[in-house]
């Protein structure tokens, strides 16, 4: 019987691989959320209607978050040179709508009015009630998860792509590892605490 452990790469290089490792696992997220929100938007008549608000705001965060520049951008630099110019006018489209409307309270996918009520038939018995009403678009459409869906599974296949390659060139360093340090290096190999001051961005 053969045991097999791990020890963490606490290099430079390393960090390109974390990075693609994020960015994969966003884009996964977001493929599988798509493929379920279509179904749900098929069936949107049903008591599961209730759910394209939050899978449409779960895809759009995690879509932007892993195509946008910032901490993770080493690795990703030109991903989204992979795209055709009609599917990164698309994404531009998804990232506005992360950023103009999901993002924020007063945006154009929903609005909110204050009303006074009266009866038609006898307007001079004035205003019988003040009251509020809104119209909210829930989510959107399944042919726009179906396009998001395929831009995202085109870029996912280019982060393995680069994922592959980060691999290897990990390898030939660990390789020049000295194997009596295995063990050490694998029990000062800890995942990262459970908690976390999220006032605070990580690094």
């Amino acid at each position: 019987m053969v045991t097999t452990s791990f020890f963490h790469l606490k290099v430079p290089e390393a960090e390109a691989l974390e990075n693609l490792a994020g960015i994969s696992f966003d884009l996964s997220q977001v493929t599988h959320f798509c493929s379920e929100y279509r179904k749900l938007y098929d069936a949107r008549a049903s008591n599961a209607a209730f759910l394209l608000t939050p899978y449409t705001i779960a895809i759009h965060v995690l879509f932007i978050r892993a195509t946008s520049s910032g901490v993770r951008k080493l690795g990703a630099e030109g991903l989204l040179d992979c795209l055709t110019a009609e599917e990164r006018k698309r994404h531009q489209y998804f990232k506005d709508v992360r950023d103009k409307h999901i993002a924020h309270s007063v945006n154009a996918m929903e609005e909110n009015y204050a009303r006074a009520h009266f009866i038609v038939e006898e307007p001079e018995k004035g205003i019988t009630s003040i009251g509020h009403a809104g119209h909210h678009i829930s989510g959107m459409a399944g042919s726009e998860a179906e396009v998001l869906e395929n831009i995202a599974t085109k870029l996912l296949k280019e982060v393995k792509r680069r994922i592959k390659i980060q691999e290897g060139l990990l390898r030939t360093i660990a390789d020049r590892i000295n194997p009596a340090d295995y063990e050490r290096l694998a029990e000062e190999s800890t995942m990262h605490k459970e908690t976390y001051d999220v006032s605070k961005r990580r690094q």
